[in-house]
């Protein structure tokens, strides 16, 4: 299962964050997993509590609001930054109420040096403090098959033996290997 054919069935994962992201190196996939909280996105918990791992918990849910599709992509948003420093978000802090109101206020996880524009501007689009402003799975889908297919088809023009790579590919391949590729196939197969 993954976020988007989760989402077509009007479900909120509820719990999204990097450890509920499955690799399988054998099949070169990824699987989202851990579905105990996740419901419709229509029906809440009437116990009005609020589940999850905080620093993946979208700010409006964190204010009071119900889980909705859009804070599941607020979730996916942190994970781009996760990825970007390989670090856990806010892992040099406590995770306490101080760090649920930050949040709230507008903090959001720090990227990693290097980290390209457009894949900041995608997760800081998914982490909008207004869920309406979020991308869509299926958007999200779109855009990162979009980034995928073109990184591999930009290297796989423009490859060359590792001991001839020109300066102009240095920032896509490190000894003839793409940089990205991995991280933007394990995006793509999550979302």
């Amino acid at each position: 299962m993954d976020l988007t054919n989760l989402q077509k069935l009007g479900y909120c994962h509820k719990d999204f964050h990097s450890g509920n992201i499955l690799q399988d190196d054998q099949q070169a996939a990824s699987y989202v997993s851990d579905f105990g909280l996740t419901g419709p996105a229509d029906k809440q918990n009437s116990n009005d509590k609020i589940y999850g791992v905080l620093p993946y918990i979208a700010s409006e849910v964190l204010n009071g609001k119900s889980y909705t599709l859009a804070s599941d992509i607020y979730s996916f948003g942190v994970i781009m930054a996760e990825l970007s420093t390989g670090n856990p978000p806010f892992y040099d802090r406590r995770h306490d109420m101080s760090l649920a109101l930050d949040v709230c206020n507008g903090l959001r996880p720090e990227f990693g040096n290097g980290t390209p524009e457009f894949y900041k501007k995608l997760a800081y689009r998914c982490m909008n403090a207004n869920p309406n402003q979020r991308p869509t799975a299926y958007e999200l889908s779109c855009i990162l098959i979009f980034w995928y297919d073109s990184i591999n088809d930009n290297i796989l023009k423009s490859f060359k033996p590792p001991s001839t790579i020109n300066n102009g590919m240095s920032d896509m391949c490190e000894n003839g290997v793409p940089k990205c590729t991995p991280l933007m196939y394990n995006l793509v197969n999550a979302i």
